[in-house]
């Protein structure tokens, strides 16, 4: 399904193969529905005639793992390693693949962008790279290779301005419960162990918080000695670069399995996460003055 606004639309896909990942773009202009055997349905929002459908991107044909759109670009990785990407402004999908990067033959677990698509970063089970390009420039450039199991990950996201500047934050590491956060130059703020699975992540760049997905607890150790209470929950971390910690200030409790995927809406400060339990909970964070840990409570969508 996709939802807009005035529409919502059942979409009935050609072929058998399952589509495995869904996005849309910040600015609601855009979303695409990525497939098992490695087609990818793109789709525009209108304001006359609603969700409107692109022609198909048929150039990959292993299946889709991972997608970011950044307005009208689509960010790609595939289950064989390739980053492709895409500008869906662009009609013929014979003219709208822009590049393509490959990260070896192992799948690729994450991919985000800046707002303006000028960084991404991409990462596998054994390296996460970050790719630059400059200002009116159609190709990207590999800025820094980080060739460790250590920072690994499972999803990123990237924060612009505040007191970090630009900088990517990288969550999973080798045991899938780390947040990895550094600079575009490859510079780290901080590591730390939160003791619970990183499932998702969004940025509030104008709070200075990383709001985070839980899953399970690995084993009964955490850093900062929450240890289960985190399980299956949503945390917005306050970031501390003098001190190179994050402190868990609010934390969102209610689905009955893992939340697998959230976002963030920055200005209105509203968060949203949805489970395998079949529901969708959102959440209002209250005043950036509040410094407790506080439980919230959800409005729920079934």
């Amino acid at each position: 399904y996709l939802y807009s606004t005035e529409q919502e639309c059942e979409l009935l896909l050609d072929g058998t193969a399952d589509p495995l990942s869904v996005v849309s773009s910040s600015d609601q202009q855009y979303a695409a529905i990525g497939l098992q055997d490695g087609l990818i349905y793109p789709y525009q929002f209108d304001a006359v005639d609603g969700i409107v459908a692109l022609p198909q991107l048929q150039d990959l044909t292993e299946a889709i793992s991972s997608m970011y759109l950044c307005g009208s670009i689509l960010f790609v990785g595939t289950v064989g390693g390739v980053v492709a990407i895409f500008d869906l402004d662009m009609q013929s999908s014979n003219e709208s693949c822009l590049g393509r990067h490959s990260m070896g033959s192992s799948p690729i677990r994450a991919v985000a962008s800046t707002q303006d698509g000028d960084h991404y970063a991409v990462s596998t089970r054994f390296e996460c790279r970050i790719y630059n390009r400059s200002k009116g420039s159609s190709s990207w450039h590999m800025a820094r290779d980080e060739q460790t199991t250590e920072y690994a990950a499972t999803c990123a996201c990237w924060f612009e301005g505040g007191s970090l500047g630009m900088a990517v934050a990288i969550g999973g590491g080798s045991g899938g419960t780390s947040v990895l956060l550094r600079s575009v130059g490859g510079s780290v703020f901080i590591s730390e162990d939160t003791g619970c699975e990183v499932l998702a992540m969004s940025s509030l760049n104008h709070r200075d918080m990383l709001v985070v997905s839980h899953g399970d607890c690995p084993r009964s150790y955490c850093s900062w000695d929450a240890g289960s209470e985190m399980k299956r929950s949503i945390v917005a971390y306050t970031i501390h670069i003098g001190d190179g910690c994050l402190t868990p200030t609010y934390k969102m409790r209610g689905h009955s399995s893992c939340p697998i995927n959230l976002a963030t809406k920055r200005d209105e400060i509203v968060t949203a996460a949805s489970g395998d339990d079949d529901t969708i909970r959102y959440w209002t964070l209250p005043s950036p003055h509040t410094t407790v840990f506080a439980s919230l409570q959800f409005d729920e969508l079934r």
